[in-house]
């Protein structure tokens, strides 16, 4: 059964604090934003009462996983970090409580709401849980989610459903750049610098949008740069990686794919 493509819906995977359903909110798109942190759900319903009462917003307190049902889940003091996995929740000095969280998969989001033109996933280390679940009766036009250990596993799954462009976007720096070329010294430099300046530079601003670090920043053919093909885009990463390691760089990337 072939399920309905909703042009004009987001599903923002991995909520957190809602800076990105704030933006597709005022992109005048309707939103299904997934949190599997009760407290963020709670603050979000608060600072988004009207788009809730409007029904342009749907926040879904569940998390997505390989299962359903009831399953350990890690709130990290440094919220972004919060995980099923342990590891991540805690890592650089963090704590972590655990709670109780339910579990479904994206399919069931899909079925209950329809499938969205743009598909963001954040959601540390489980990204790949929501792309299993993709087939060819559920496709958004545009996806995004973190790169990590299993992107090229992702991408092999991607490519076969039709998504044959893609996009490396830089999320570390004050613009989300789509880089393709090895990193010169003057870059390396500014990086540097960019680091020590950070406490100054709180926002990036794009037309009429100032994002704040963290945010996922824009979508679709609004990305910046050109896409690649798979082939092009795995020696691109490839590249970044060795180069990154080689100076000690700081490799957080979004991997944005488009049928």
């Amino acid at each position: 059964m072939s399920l309905e493509l909703r042009r004009d819906l987001i599903f923002d995977v991995g909520m957190n604090d809602g800076r990105d359903t704030e933006y597709y909110l005022h992109r005048g798109f309707r939103v299904v934003a997934v949190e599997a942190n009760p407290v963020l759900c709670q603050a979000a319903a608060r600072n988004f009462s009207t788009a809730v009462k409007d029904g342009r917003l749907i926040i879904e307190g569940v998390a997505i996983g390989r299962d359903r049902g009831e399953l350990p889940f890690y709130i990290s003091s440094h919220d972004i970090w919060s995980s099923f996995d342990r590891a991540c929740a805690t890592k650089q000095g963090s704590t972590c409580t655990t709670i109780q969280v339910s579990c479904v998969r994206m399919a069931d989001l899909f079925l209950k709401h329809g499938v969205p033109h743009y598909l963001k996933i954040d959601i540390e280390g489980a990204d790949t849980h929501c792309l299993a679940d993709l087939d060819g009766s559920c496709l958004p036009d545009y996806i995004s989610f973190e790169d990590g250990p299993e992107t090229e596993e992702d991408l092999k799954r991607l490519y076969p459903l039709g998504y044959r462009r893609f996009k490396l976007i830089n999320q570390s720096g004050l613009a989300f750049r789509s880089d393709f070329e090895p990193e010169p010294l003057s870059k390396r430099l500014y990086r540097r610098l960019r680091r020590k300046s950070r406490n100054v530079f709180h926002g990036r601003w794009y037309n009429d949008w100032n994002f704040q670090i963290g945010s996922s920043g824009p979508f679709g053919e609004e990305t910046d740069g050109r896409w690649a093909s798979i082939e092009d885009f795995l020696k691109l990463r490839h590249r970044w990686r060795e180069l990154q390691s080689q100076h000690d760089g700081e490799f957080w990337y979004d991997v944005h794919a488009a049928k």
